[in-house]
Parts: structure tokens; C-alpha cells; sequence
């Protein structure tokens, strides 16, 4: 039994909401989908007045963040401009893991939070929480900049992902039964990527014919590369979306003639999901304006445009747990010209961080290494661990370096006398 795609769309998706108590995300949906066609002016007025009220609900609910303005002299009242923003310190992820409970806003119960966490592709990784407002409003903007790749809901889909959060939730019956009658999707799990895994999920894909591919950037590489070596019939799919990792034009290149189709490269982080996307054109990505403000700094003042720097983000979004002027560790830079989608959402350029590699494995295998920081991130409490590197030298050994969380924030010791050796790949294995 398959249901199109129509059907999905028009009436068990809205039943499906509107059963999880999740009816408001269709409502967000269409806000977001207005905000693309702004003028720049009111783009921007849109995002200071929700800046205002974020930076309204800090100060009133979270004690780190009215400790940090009454130290400055600031309320939100007198945060007008950009100058005045950039008078709040820059937050970091070591406020976050050593302040959580500060920075968490009292009037909402901690237990209506949901919580989640960074996937360490940076090498350091935390535990922090969204509220349930914040989370609909995410999902509706993944449905808007979905259709810019023709993704819509129903839409058969093939998703290489390893974070364990994301895979798991659902009991066994209940998500085959939503994936039966909503998601339609196949997953290939990039923790554990083998021949045979590859062979099988290519041969799923060619009776599964999905429209979609969406994954990590160096996983749906990996897996044009098997298709090209390893299959006589073509596989085709109306779009392939990338993110997590960085794309590289050659990769881009590759993927697009594999799979004959359009690629779109996706900037987004698990701290406030899609940041900014490729339009149809491919000329830069649009920020998503009204979920997120970004600061582009270079010795701690704006960069000119063109310049690269590293980006500030504040989370307009995100009531329960404030992101404000947080240091997110990549860099970037704002594009000089402008679209000719017409579109005026700011365009971003230049995009760097996150860039990791393939663990392989004696049996041939190879594990992402976004799936690798996913998993410590899950068990990062019981680990301490607070930043790490691994370096792979040779096919059984393994060096990682790194530093320990504070002793205070740790409630076990296991891992500490992890063994030694390394890794880092040229380029991805041939199967």
C-alpha cells in the first residue's frame, strides 16, 4: 500500500498534526512563506521586533542573561540598534554547559522543554533545550524552504543521517505506520556505512524511486560514488539536499550528474535547525530572516560585506532557553550582490565549519564523523568529554586529543584513559 503524495499532503499530514497537537505548524507555514516576499525594510523591522521580545523574555526569565545587561547598564528598552547589541558579551558554549540552569527561562516548566543537543561537528558539543512553540515554528520553516527544492510533504524521500536522536522515538509499529501514511521515507544509518549496507540501500532506492534525497553532504557523496561504480541502471531524483558538512563544487558536481539533478546546499545547525538555503538559482543562501539575526564579526566589529567573519547568531525563536549573540564557531560572509530570484532575504556566502570526514572501519566500512560527534553528544553527560579530535593513522587504531569537562560537570569518569591512534582521509573510500 502506497499513498501519493496528494493524498499525504492534503489530509493525513493535517490529521496527523492536528492529532500530536501539532495543528499550529501549518499556521506557522504560511508566515514563514510570506516573509519571503518582504521588502528589505520590512524584513528588517520584522527581525528587531522579534529581537526585542526575545531579548524582553531574557531579561525578565533568565538570571544569566539579566545579570549580563544590568552589568552593562542595558535593558532591552535601549537595545535599538546593532551598536547597542554588540554591547552584550558574546555567548559561548562554555556558558552554556557550565550556566544551563541560568540561562533556562523560570517561567517556563524545564519539563515542557525539549530537550536536545548540539552534534559536536565542531568538537564541542552540550545539552540545551527548546520550547514547544519554537520547535512547531522550526518545522514549519523546514516545510517553506523545502518546496524551494520541490520537497513537499508526502514526497517519497531517501535521508542519510546518523544522529541517534533523529532515528530513534517511535516505537517500531508507530513509525512504520507514520512512515506508511506520512513520511514515506527509506534511511540509510551513517553510523555504520558498509558495502553491504550501500548495496542494500541502492537496491531500495531503485524500487523505492524516491523524489528526494536529503542528508549529510559527504554521505550522499559517498553514495553517488557507489552508484556510479556499482550500478548499471540510473538512479534519478528530482533534487539531492545537502547539509551538515560542507559541499565542495566538485561534490556538487558529482552528485548532480550521478542522480541527474538539481543539488541545493543547506547551512543549519541543531541549535536553531535551517539557518540559511540555496534558492533554485544557487547563487548564495538565504538567511531565514525571521528565525534567526546574524552578526558577521572580524576582530569584534562587522565585517565589510564580502569579508569573511565569524558568525554571532542570535535565535528569534526560542523563548525557553535564549540564544543570544551566541558564538556558533563558523565563519562566513555576506554577498556583495543580490539574488536574481528577486528574493530579498540577506544572502550568505563563503560558508565555513563543520568539515568532517570518514572513520573507516577493519571490515571495510566507514562511519560518518557527524554520526560519531552525534552519539558522544547523547552520552557526553556519562563521558565528560568536552571537546575532542579523532585521528585516524591506520585501519585499527584510533589517537584522540581533547579536554575534560570541569570535574563539576561531569558524573563519570569512563573514557578518560581512552587508547590511542587517528583519523583524517584525503577522500572518501571506493566500494
Amino acid at each position: 500500500m502506497s499513498l501519493s503524495s496528494s493524498l499525504v499532503r492534503n489530509i493525513t499530514y493535517p490529521l496527523w498534526l492536528l492529532k500530536e497537537g501539532k495543528g499550529k505548524v501549518l499556521e506557522y507555514a504560511r508566515e514563514f512563506k510570506r516573509t519571503q516576499s518582504l521588502s528589505q525594510d520590512q524584513i528588517l523591522e520584522l527581525q528587531w521586533r522579534k529581537l526585542r521580545k526575545v531579548s524582553e523574555q531574557a531579561y525578565q526569565h533568565s538570571k544569566f542573561y539579566r545579570q549580563r545587561m544590568d552589568s552593562r547598564g542595558l535593558s532591552p528598552s535601549n537595545i535599538k540598534t546593532p551598536k547597542d547589541l554588540r554591547s552584550l558579551p558574546i555567548l559561548t558554549k562554555e556558558d552554556i554547559r557550565d550556566r544551563l540552569p541560568e540561562i533556562l527561562s523560570d517561567n517556563l516548566p524545564k519539563e515542557e522543554l525539549i530537550k536536545t543537543a548540539t552534534g559536536g561537528t565542531t568538537g564541542s558539543s552540550f545539552v540545551f533545550y527548546r520550547d514547544l512553540n519554537c520547535h512547531l515554528q522550526r518545522q514549519a520553516i523546514d516545510l517553506v524552504y523545502n518546496l524551494w527544492a520541490d520537497w513537499k510533504v508526502g514526497d517519497k524521500t531517501a535521508i542519510l543521517w546518523g544522529a541517534p536522536q533523529d532515528l530513534s522515538g517511535y516505537s517500531a509499529f508507530k513509525q512504520n505506520l507514520k512512515n506508511l501514511l506520512i513520511d514515506r521515507i527509506i534511511i540509510l544509518d551513517c553510523f555504520n556505512v558498509t558495502p553491504q549496507s550501500m548495496q542494500h540501500f541502492a537496491h531500495q532506492m531503485l524500487s523505492f524511486r524516491p523524489k528526494i534525497i536529503y542528508g549529510y553532504s559527504q554521505a550522499i557523496y559517498l553514495l553517488a560514488q557507489y552508484v556510479s561504480q556499482n550500478l548499471f541502471r540510473k538512479i534519478r531524483v528530482k533534487s539531492a539536499i545537502c547539509t551538515a558538512e560542507p559541499l565542495y563544487p566538485s561534490q556538487r558536481e558529482f552528485i548532480q550528474n550521478t542522480f541527474e539533478c538539481q543539488v541545493f546546499d543547506r547551512y543549519a545547525s541543531r541549535e536553531f535547525g535551517l539557518i540559511a538555503s540555496e534558492c533554485p538559482l544557487h547563487e548564495g543562501f538565504h538567511l531565514v530572516a525571521d528565525s534567526v539575526y546574524i552578526e558577521i564579526l572580524k576582530d569584534g566589529a562587522p565585517a565589510p560585506k564580502g569579508e569573511v567573519g565569524d558568525l554571532v547568531i542570535t535565535d528569534l525563536l526560542n523563548y525557553g532557553m535564549p540564544f543570544i549573540r551566541y558564538k556558533i564557531g563558523d565563519t562566513g560572509a555576506w554577498e556583495i550582490k543580490e539574488c536574481s530570484c528577486g528574493s530579498n532575504l540577506p544572502l550568505l556566502k563563503n560558508l565555513v565549519g563543520r568539515d568532517t570526514d570518514f572513520l573507516v572501519t577493519p571490515a571495510g566500512g566507514v562511519i560518518s564523523g557527524v554520526a560519531i560527534m552525534a552519539l558522544l553528544t547523547q552520552y557526553g553527560n556519562r563521558t565528560g568529554i568536552a571537546q575532542m579530535q579523532i585521528i585516524q593513522e591506520s585501519i585499527r587504531f584510533i589517537r584522540k586529543s581533547g579536554k575534560r569537562a570541569p570535574v563539576h560537570a561531569r558524573r563519570y569518569s569512563a573514557y578518560q584513559d581512552y587508547p590511542a591512534q587517528t583519523f583524517r582521509l584525503s577522500g572518501p573510500p571506493r566500494f
